[in-house]
Order: structure tokens, then C-alpha cells, then sequence
């Protein structure tokens, strides 16, 4: 963000996304070699115009101009989008706006995909067999229930 000097970007930029690449996934030597390997990858995708985009972007405003009603979830165990913090903004900026038709939910140890995980590693997405957790399903079908008045026709 700091800086359009893509060398500058490549430097600081690796920092975090080894910082980050740390934190989210397993923390043993075998797992620190993986990440070395992602870096470059994941640089040269942060570096395109979407990514840059992508990262500057504030969804504070849009999320104001809601008129409808939101449903936010997270799961506590994302190591990608921290579920407190997450959530909080958004329901922040949709009460801002003048929005209290919000339903904020943190689902227990849901990841940043929605599956049940014990840790919110990277690593730890594949070894998962569940898809979408039910409980992900079952918040959102009940919120739709909830603010839906279904009408049959015979």
C-alpha cells in the first residue's frame, strides 16, 4: 500500500506474506520449507492490478449503502480473514449506514472455506474431507427462512 516501487514491493511484500504464510499454517521445519516455495508465487500475484486493487480496497462505504438485510459469517479458526475482527467491521460500517437489519455470526472452528478444522491451516484444507460444514448451511438456510414469506400455489 505504501509504495508503487515494485522492487520495494517485492522486499516488504515477502516480508508479510512469509509472516503471514507462518502464522497461518503448521509451524514444524517441513512446512517453513513449503512456505519459501509459495513466496514467489504468491508475490507475483500480489503485484498484479486486481491484487493491488484488491488491497486497497475499503468496503466501508458500499457496506453502508446496504438497504437490505445482511447476513455476515466467518468461521473462528480462518487463518486468512480473522472472524472477530472481520465481523466487527462489517457490522460497524453496516450500523453506520444505518442498516440494523444485520445478523453477524462467528461459526466455531469453521476455516476460511467453511469446513470444520481443528487449526485454520493452510496445510490443513486439502486433509479435509467436508466440503461446507452443515452448520454454515444450516445458519444461512435458517436466516433465508427467516426473512422469506414463501407462498405455495395450488
Amino acid at each position: 500500500r505504501e509504495t508503487r516501487d515494485e522492487g520495494e514491493t517485492r522486499r516488504r511484500g515477502g516480508e508479510i506474506l512469509r509472516e503471514e504464510l507462518v502464522r497461518a499454517g503448521d509451524r514444524d521445519a517441513t512446512q517453513l520449507a513449503a512456505v519459501e516455495r509459495q513466496l514467489e508465487p504468491q508475490i507475483r500475484r500480489a503485484l498484479t492490478p486486481w491484487s493491488r486493487f484488491f488491497m486497497m480496497y475499503d468496503p466501508r462505504p458500499a457496506l453502508g449503502r446496504l438497504r437490505c438485510p445482511v447476513l455476515a459469517m466467518n468461521g473462528t479458526t480462518d487463518s486468512q480473514v480473522p472472524a472477530i475482527e472481520n465481523l466487527s467491521a462489517i457490522e460497524s460500517a453496516l450500523r453506520a449506514g444505518g442498516n440494523t437489519a444485520t445478523t453477524i455470526v462467528a461459526l466455531p472452528n469453521l476455516n476460511h472455506l467453511f469446513q470444520t478444522s481443528a487449526t485454520g491451516a493452510l496445510s490443513e484444507y486439502a486433509k479435509i474431507a467436508e466440503t461446507f460444514a452443515p452448520i454454515a448451511l444450516e445458519t444461512m438456510g435458517r436466516w433465508i427462512v427467516e426473512r422469506v414469506v414463501l407462498t405455495h400455489k395450488k
